[in-house]
């Protein structure tokens, strides 16, 4: 791997505002979502007056801590000056946030399809976008509108990659982002059995199906190691990435000296021919002196 100076080099103005413009975006829709938990809806759910609030959800979770990446990133975009802790730190930020991002949308589009009980239950009751039935909540117009389940399963993820994609040079997973990783996922797991203590059932009423503990260390195990899997997912498109950049500036290499080895017969012929006056009168001298 290239050193730190070479990957968090300051890129070109084009490349800086697109990456400035992507994560002013991101910013923008992730607060929407985040003020909408502080309304009158919000508020009439049954999960924002327990323990926890909507933290309860790692759905939240990783939301908040996206719109922190962001805002943490928009200077990194804008401003030449920024030490290179700071890009590290970008960067790490960022990975280890990718893993549990997607998986926030796989096993909330993979419940729906098992027989289980909705994921949030009567908590967060969400309005449907096609089905004819609606929740209790849709009568008394408290229901969560569609959007907002749409842009905290389905945006996050999407804005997950597009960054992957375009800020590719600076997302290298390190093992640091490993570790940051680690904590969000095992934390999280912890917080889980908080919120049981004080409420006295999990945030998902699917957990509570299942058998305690052999359930609940099935889930937080597979939890964590996919978010480990989706973790080598985005290292190995980095690397693929960096292995095919430094293909291309090879072949570029070899290119070059290719056409100044096609320029350089030429050149030693004139040499010689410059040389070859010199070469005979300095033999004639010799042939006098003998």
């Amino acid at each position: 791997m290239p050193p730190d100076q070479a990957i968090y080099k300051f890129a070109g103005v084009r490349h800086r505002l697109a990456q400035g413009a992507l994560h002013t975006a991101i910013i923008c829709s992730a607060v929407s979502l985040w003020l909408w938990h502080l309304g009158d809806t919000a508020a009439a759910q049954p999960i924002a007056h327990k323990y926890g609030w909507f933290f309860n959800y790692m759905t939240f979770v990783t939301l908040s801590l996206q719109l922190l990446h962001y805002l943490t990133a928009l200077p990194a975009d804008l401003l030449p000056g920024l030490p290179v802790q700071w890009h590290r730190f970008v960067d790490d930020f960022g990975c280890a946030l990718f893993g549990p991002v997607l998986f926030v949308t796989l096993s909330y589009y993979g419940i729906q399809c098992l027989p289980l009980d909705p994921l949030y239950g009567d908590d967060y009751q969400v309005m449907h976008l096609f089905h004819p039935r609606q929740p209790a909540c849709y009568a008394n117009n408290i229901c969560v509108p569609p959007w907002v389940p749409l842009g905290l399963h389905t945006g996050n993820s999407i804005v997950a990659v597009v960054d992957l994609l375009v800020c590719i040079k600076h997302r290298t997973f390190r093992r640091q982002a490993k570790i940051g990783q680690h904590v969000i996922t095992v934390g999280y797991v912890i917080w889980l059995l908080i919120c049981k203590f004080h409420t006295g059932r999990f945030p998902y009423p699917f957990m509570e199906q299942l058998p305690l503990p052999s359930g609940f260390g099935l889930v937080s195990v597979f939890m964590i190691t996919s978010c480990e899997l989706l973790f080598g997912f985005g290292r190995r498109v980095h690397i693929v990435h960096y292995q095919t950049s430094q293909n291309s500036a090879d072949g570029n290499s070899d290119h070059q000296d290719q056409q100044e080895g096609q320029r350089s017969p030429s050149s030693s012929a004139t040499r010689a021919a410059r040389q070859t006056p010199v070469d005979s009168s300095s033999a004639a001298g010799n042939d006098v002196s003998s």
